[in-house]
């Protein structure tokens, strides 16, 4: 049980009395299931204001003492103001929100502001309380508005089995390497991390690839990636390639200049025939070793850049003012009294 406890020692011998006892402990088992969600319900806006929706929850089974949502800002929007009382320094948002009752939630609107440009941003919220929390997956919660590579697990560093790509070999289960796996082949290794992808590297036939699923956003017309393929055998029946959807886009052989050349060079290939927000197969596989000597093809560090997406905050409506009642029947007496006014003026004037 949840309390104050401590550990004692007691002689309970005929004659002696008495106990010895340790430090206190306070030993606690409120257990509560606390998360957070970020929401922008009007989207990222330029060229003024917009929302965030911190919502925080307690899904039990205990109430959640010294509740704590953060909210860390992108650099290139700035706070405004919140609903909740929240502290914000240098980009970082604090909302306590004290105790949530199992089955209980609470939220906080944090305004902010953006300039003009159309940029990446990202929020990123976490929450913590008192209790034990045996959930921990929905403790955080990240919004962006699109931008960035779409490529999944872009540079390998997942490694085998990856959970972002589909492996193929024949001869090794997976084109992925380590330099500790694998060594480098008189290449470079990797370009970036420990993962990377080599095709080839036997001298016997090869069939390797590498495969992803993802939606290609409209305006993300360039896939880039680096490659390096140092040793060349085989002439042109030693190849690696891209593909989406089965369509090939690029492709190096034993007879490509680049062959013998340490060191990784970007690679940059036309993808605007997919970039359709459409869910598409992009695929790199290679095929070696066929005359007997082996071919290295190394792949690492893909990309497809997508655009970020805003809207454009709305200037402020000016309304027309509206007269009062009152002042509509002061106008109505005094044009009125000029009237007469008018009239007395003239008839003195006809006398």
């Amino acid at each position: 049980a949840s309390g104050m406890w401590q550990v004692c020692v007691g002689d309970g011998a005929a004659g002696d009395t008495g106990e010895i006892c340790s430090a206190s402990i306070t030993y606690q088992t409120t257990s509560a299931d606390v998360g957070v969600t970020v929401d922008a319900p009007s989207g990222v806006l330029t060229g003024g204001q917009f929302t965030y929706v911190l919502t925080a929850s307690n899904a039990g089974p205990d109430a959640a003492d010294n509740v704590v949502v953060t909210d860390v800002l992108d650099a290139d929007v700035t706070f405004v103001s919140s609903t909740c009382g929240a502290s914000h320094a240098a980009g970082t948002v604090t909302w306590n929100v004290g105790t949530l009752a199992n089955g209980a939630s609470a939220s906080c609107t944090v305004t902010v502001s953006m300039g003009a440009m159309c940029a990446q941003v990202t929020n990123n919220a976490s929450v913590t309380s008192d209790a034990a929390d045996g959930n921990t997956a929905n403790d955080t919660d990240s919004l962006s508005n699109g931008g960035g590579n779409i490529v999944a697990d872009a540079s390998f560093e997942v490694g085998t089995p990856s959970t972002d790509w589909t492996e193929a070999s024949t001869n090794f289960g997976t084109p992925l390497c380590t330099v500790a796996g694998c060594g480098t082949g008189t290449g470079t290794g990797p370009r970036t991390g420990d993962w990377w992808v080599w095709f080839g590297g036997i001298g016997a036939t090869e069939v390797g690839s590498m495969a992803q699923t993802l939606n290609i956003p409209a305006g993300s017309n360039s896939l880039t990636f680096w490659a390096e393929n140092f040793v060349c055998a085989g002439g042109a029946a030693d190849f690696a390639r891209v593909l989406i959807d089965g369509n090939e886009l690029w492709r190096v052989d034993g007879t490509d200049a680049s062959c013998g050349v340490l060191g990784y060079r970007q690679v940059t290939v036309d993808i605007s025939a997919f970039a359709n927000d459409a869910s598409h197969t992009l695929t790199f596989d290679s095929t070696s070793g066929s005359t007997g000597t082996g071919s290295n093809f190394f792949i690492d560090d893909v990309e497809i850049v997508s655009a970020p997406v805003c809207g454009v905050a709305q200037a402020p409506q000016m309304r027309p003012e509206q007269v009062p009642a009152t002042d509509h029947l002061r106008l109505v007496l005094l044009a009125v009294m000029i009237g007469l006014l008018g009239l007395f003026v003239v008839r003195r004037q006809q006398l």
